[in-house]
């Protein structure tokens, strides 16, 4: 409690910033950029691993440190994204503020779907986490941490690919173009269809390495996640599904059936 107590109180200053780089990473996106926003990211990673490691090993600055190290990165994808946006020239950029609540109404709708299942994703966790330590303890509690980290190691490249076909699917439907659109859906389902079959295997074939990523063999949390690993990744056959079904109806102005199926997963 003391750790995360610490954690939190540097850690919501920032809370702006994460909003303002999440945003803009996908404003880049839709506008063509892929490659800006790419950078962004790598340059948020690799900025908190060095100011965490700066923190942490020289400053002695502790939880506090690693905390900060996550604001140092959130700030510079942030600034950087927003200065992405600068250019007159380009494409996308900065105009004259006008009020539009029919547009703010529609985003907000369309945007419910992704709430719910951004919601349902800290229910889980929670839920887990409430189970796991009135049954184990603080060591249950860290073996589905574990657990949950090696999901999103692989769960990185779906969610990638569906923030990426989002836009696309989204301008077809503008242009009605529907031989475009039944066509990426069609490669969007064989592509997560293979990637849900890899999540499964190579958790597993991989569980002894990634687990000894987070602790050491001898500690009672390394035999309950290794353990844990074949039940937890049953979901994964049917977690991407979910997930593409509900982008694909949110780039479709579909908010309803999106909002649905989010519901149904919480």
């Amino acid at each position: 409690m003391p750790y995360c107590d610490t954690y939190i109180k540097v850690h919501v200053f920032f809370g702006a910033l994460y909003l303002v780089q999440t945003m803009f990473q996908l404003i880049l996106v839709v506008g063509g950029k892929p490659g800006r926003a790419f950078a962004m990211t790598v340059l948020a990673g690799g900025s908190e691993i060095a100011c965490a490691y700066i923190f942490i090993k020289f400053l002695h600055l502790g939880i506090a440190g690693s905390a900060l190290a996550a604001g140092c990165g959130m700030t510079l994808s942030a600034v950087g994204s927003i200065l992405s946006l600068k250019d007159p020239k380009y494409e996308l950029h900065y105009g004259k503020f006008r009020w539009s609540l029919g547009l703010l109404k529609d985003s907000c709708w369309l945007g419910l779907a992704d709430l719910l299942m951004s919601a349902s994703l800290g229910l889980i966790a929670a839920l887990f986490n409430i189970v796991s330590i009135r049954y184990f303890g603080e060591d249950g509690c860290a073996a589905i941490s574990i657990l949950s980290y090696c999901q999103w190691i692989f769960a990185a490249g779906m969610y990638g690919y569906c923030k990426g076909i989002a836009p696309i699917i989204s301008y077809d439907c503008g242009e009605r173009n529907q031989k475009k659109i039944n066509r990426y859906m069609k490669i969007s389902f064989i592509v997560i269809g293979i990637l849900s079959v890899a999540m499964f295997i190579l958790p597993n074939l991989l569980k002894v390495q990634l687990t000894n990523l987070y602790t050491s063999s001898s500690s009672p949390v390394w035999k309950m996640a290794v353990a844990g690993f074949f039940p937890f990744s049953i979901q994964y056959l049917f977690y991407e599904v979910n997930t593409l079904s509900t982008t694909l109806l949110t780039s479709a102005n579909d908010g309803k059936r999106a909002t649905i199926l989010a519901i149904v997963r919480i």
